[in-house]
């Protein structure tokens, strides 16, 4: 059942308060904080943090369920009974697929990658699968978890069939404008705007081969269906945000980091002013700054967390809209940890820019899924993969800022 926007708003308040709470604690205590306040003030920031991650896991959640209706075609309305029926025999197919039994026109459309473990999954080994197998049928698996953030959202996406080498053309008229003339004057010389290109290549990206015994998928008492989907899905996710984020353009992606153009140096090696961050924001132009967003990493912003502006007021203001992101200055925070992790000397910890302006990711294709029994006969196990083609390059670097420290 879907978490309804009364549920997350509810928990988004209970933020705010926690919030407040720290401010107040550090306001109470401006020459520095006692053992008794320090411990308190952690205690509401981490309420603060715990609370962000609960509306995450309640928005993933809905994000899920609204995937598998779409996925497995199930409804919630009238049509429900017959849904779950396609849905069942999906299933059914895919474990037929998987015994090698549906033959090789299977549509692999129907088990879309979402986005886990690297090793074989067997119901022999514990730790390799065998814990999902009980006496009683247990209701769900346990997965680890470790968060990464997300560029796509905030990119400009395009999508082609092939991967042939695509050139983006860019032109720049911005210095050039018209001319007084007198009457009969003459009129001025020609001034044509300057054009480029940028060309985006394809960059192939497999996870890590996922082996399913025979009998792990005979007896699993959870669904290995959409967890195999879902975990080779998010291998794919993990890989191609890091590439988008901190890729070196050298055959590999460009990421968005390492195509910005330089906004701001701080003044300190290991600190950020508010100060700074004004000056990133206003080096990208007023054209692009209202659609701009700040990016860091976590811990990045848990620093930019506690910093005033003149008035002793914070500048970060914690989200209390559903599905909104925190902001700073009124611009989104987003927390990304490809970037970044720590202050450090020549380290680009911020960028503030407009990446549906300036930074494109290219898909080639669809994400692929694919399985081999061959190759692992003498086992009784079928080989698993997810496969997707990208690049991504920033195409305009006056739409993307860095700050980098001194």
């Amino acid at each position: 059942m879907a978490y309804s926007d009364t549920d997350i708003r509810g928990i988004l308040e209970s933020r705010k308060k926690a919030f407040e709470d720290a401010k107040a604690i550090l306001d109470a205590n401006p020459n520095g904080l006692t053992p008794e306040a320090r411990s308190a003030y952690e205690k509401a920031t981490a309420e603060v943090d715990r609370l962000k991650g609960e509306v995450e896991a309640r928005e993933k959640l809905n994000a899920v369920e609204r995937d598998l209706e779409a996925t497995l075609g199930r409804k919630t309305g009238a049509a429900a009974v017959e849904t779950q029926k396609l849905g069942e025999a999906v299933v059914q197919e895919f474990r037929k697929f998987v015994r090698g039994e549906a033959g090789n026109d299977f549509d692999s459309k129907i088990i879309e990658p979402h986005f886990a473990e690297k090793r074989a999954l067997s119901v022999g080994t514990t730790d390799a699968g065998g814990y999902s197998v009980q006496n009683e049928r247990m209701g769900n698996l346990h997965e680890f978890l470790k968060w990464f953030g997300t560029v796509r959202p905030y990119a400009n996406v395009i999508q082609t069939s092939t991967g042939a080498s695509l050139p983006i053309p860019t032109v720049t008229d911005t210095a050039n404008s018209a001319a007084l003339t007198s009457e009969a004057g003459a009129v001025a010389s020609n001034v044509d705007p300057t054009y480029g290109q940028v060309t985006l290549s394809s960059y192939k990206y497999v996870s890590p081969i996922v082996l399913v015994s025979m009998e792990l998928e005979r007896d699993s008492s959870f669904d290995i269906t959409a967890y195999l989907t879902r975990a080779l899905g998010v291998r794919l996710a993990r890989k191609e945000n890091n590439a988008f984020t901190v890729g070196t353009g050298s055959s590999q992606p460009q990421g968005f980091v390492v195509g910005s153009a330089a906004g701001k140096t701080a003044a300190a090696t290991n600190a950020i002013t508010f100060d700074e961050i004004i000056d990133l924001m206003h080096s990208v132009d007023k054209a692009y700054r209202d659609g701009a967003a700040f990016f860091a990493h976590d811990s990045i912003i848990a620093a930019i967390r506690k910093l005033k502006d003149g008035n002793l007021r914070y500048i970060w203001e914690p989200s209390t809209q559903v599905g909104a992101p925190d902001t700073l200055f009124g611009k989104p925070l987003i927390a990304n940890n490809d970037m970044q992790s720590s202050l450090a000397t020549g380290t680009k910890t911020l960028v503030f820019g407009n990446l549906k302006e300036g930074f494109i990711v290219r898909d080639i294709g669809s994400p692929g899924f694919m399985r081999t029994t061959d190759r692992y006969i003498e086992t009784l196990q079928t080989g698993f993969l997810a496969y997707a083609f990208h690049d991504s390059k920033v195409v305009d670097s006056t739409a993307v800022k860095h700050l980098i420290q001194a």
